[in-house]
């Protein structure tokens, strides 16, 4: 989403619809979001071993979350990191810190589920 050419109309209507929502975020919500939250939850749920299904969601939207800040907050993070733009180089550093990021979250299941 950072580095497409239609990242930043599809940003403005998501994140319009976050903040004030309108009969189409059900749309949105219905058939985009929710499905790629269901997945990212299954494969959190597979790769974690994550039982607890509001744990595996709750780390799925935090994972969501830090792919659309690099797309809601362009201007802080180009400016704050003293980057071109996202060029091809700065797109591939933000993939790495994704990654990082995702590995360290699916590296163990929550409390609620060791406990179980």
């Amino acid at each position: 989403m950072a580095g497409s050419e239609q990242g930043p109309r599809v940003s403005r209507i998501i994140l319009r619809e976050q903040m004030f929502p309108s009969p189409a975020y059900d749309t949105i919500f219905e058939g985009f979001l929710k499905p790629v939250l269901n997945a990212l939850s299954t494969l959190i749920m597979a790769a974690s071993g994550e039982c607890d299904p509001r744990q595996a969601t709750f780390k799925a939207m935090t994972l969501m979350g830090q792919v659309v800040i690099f797309r809601v907050a362009r201007e802080t993070i180009v400016r704050g990191l003293d980057l071109e733009g996202y060029s091809p180089e700065e797109l591939e550093e933000i993939r790495r810190v994704l990654v990082a990021n995702a590995l360290a979250i699916t590296a163990t299941p929550s409390e609620s589920s060791i406990r179980k």
